[in-house]
């Protein structure tokens, strides 16, 4: 399935696969989706080591060829987000609520995660079938909304 996320990332199929682990990262990337390393609990330090062993496994990862900074719980800094969009990479952020995905449009986000309860309830107790015409409806056309019903395979809506 090819649509324009696929297009806009260089990547064969709309799946963003969003972890801490590094092999997952990979694997998905790899088979022609893209892999979002969570990586705020790194030190600087640690943060290179798992960027260069990305770079080292698919070829792909300011100072390494990033294409995708993803903010799991609340909002991005708003001078994230800018400098994110000054190096030409797209900024997503994950929200569990309508009032969320509108602040995240505001601050200037391109992607907007919404994941429902079921992906371990950390966003919510909203459910996906509820939140995600409900967010499509609030921001379909400001950005790009993807769901994450179970963390694990996220499809493109609109």
């Amino acid at each position: 399935m090819k649509t324009e996320l696929c297009d806009r990332f260089g990547i064969e199929f709309p799946i963003f696969a969003f972890s801490h682990c590094r092999d997952v990262v990979a694997a998905v990337s790899e088979a022609g989706g893209m892999g979002v390393l969570g990586a705020l609990a790194f030190s600087p330090e640690q943060l290179e080591i798992e960027l260069a062993w990305l770079d080292a496994h698919v070829e792909v990862s300011l100072s390494h060829p990033i294409q995708l900074i993803a903010n799991a719980l609340g909002p991005p800094p708003k001078d994230v987000i800018d400098r994110a969009h000054q190096h030409g990479v797209k900024v997503a952020a994950l929200v569990g609520s309508v009032a969320q995905a509108q602040k995240q449009v505001v601050l200037g986000v391109d992607l907007i995660v919404a994941q429902g309860w079921e992906a371990g309830g950390h966003t919510g107790e909203v459910s996906s079938m509820v939140l995600i015409p409900e967010v499509v409806d609030a921001v379909g056309l400001a950005a790009d909304v993807l769901v994450d019903p179970l963390e694990l395979d996220l499809e493109l809506l609109g």
